[in-house]
């Protein structure tokens, strides 16, 4: 499957008290993480967000087009900006993902307009997910019914979904708070 990749790391981190991306685990920043994790399936890995701190990275940055609308203008900015019609999401709060848990994902053919993983037949996860460009007009006409919510969209949406194995639950754990990282 022909992929770029994206991190999104455009948000505030309010509850983490400072930029989490840049939040370190074993050795590099959990933005750095990510894009390790993104590359043996993707063409190109950009950062979705611009941030002067990210500069280091040497990654293409992607500024919301609409800013302050959560994860949904980023992945909206990203799309609108993509080459591919396929195209694998991360957040960057997200690091302990691995390549080994993203490739029934990256390995899955679909002619669904996204793939995500879900737990217990119930609870969905945008993110890591797999969205196609022709969903651009259903984002769009979301935003102008100023209804920003991810599971709004995945609900209009055909979506392939992926149980997740629960030897992996943890790893699908999002660091919201500085002390979070005590319990992994």
């Amino acid at each position: 499957m022909n992929l770029n990749g994206y991190i999104l790391a455009g948000g505030h981190s309010s509850r983490f008290g400072s930029n989490k991306a840049l939040a370190r685990i074993n050795g590099k920043s959990f933005i750095e993480q990510c894009a390790l994790t993104l590359r043996p399936f993707c063409k190109s890995v950009s950062i979705s967000g611009r941030k002067k701190e990210y500069a280091h990275l040497n990654m293409e940055q992607i500024p919301d087009l609409i800013s302050d609308i959560g994860p949904l203008g980023g992945l909206y900015s990203c799309l609108k900006a993509s080459d591919t019609d396929m195209n694998l999401f991360l957040t960057c709060d997200m690091p302990y993902l691995t390549s080994e848990i993203l490739r029934p994902l990256t390995n899955t053919e679909t002619e669904r307009d996204a793939c995500i993983y879900i737990e217990n037949n119930i609870n969905a996860h945008p993110f890591p997910g797999i969205y196609n460009k022709s969903i651009l007009p259903v984002i769009e006409e979301q935003i102008l019914n100023n209804d920003f919510r991810l599971k709004s969209l995945l609900s209009k949406i055909q979506v392939e979904s992926i149980i997740i194995d629960q030897a992996f639950k943890t790893n699908f754990s999002n660091i919201n708070y500085r002390d979070q990282l005590d319990h992994f």
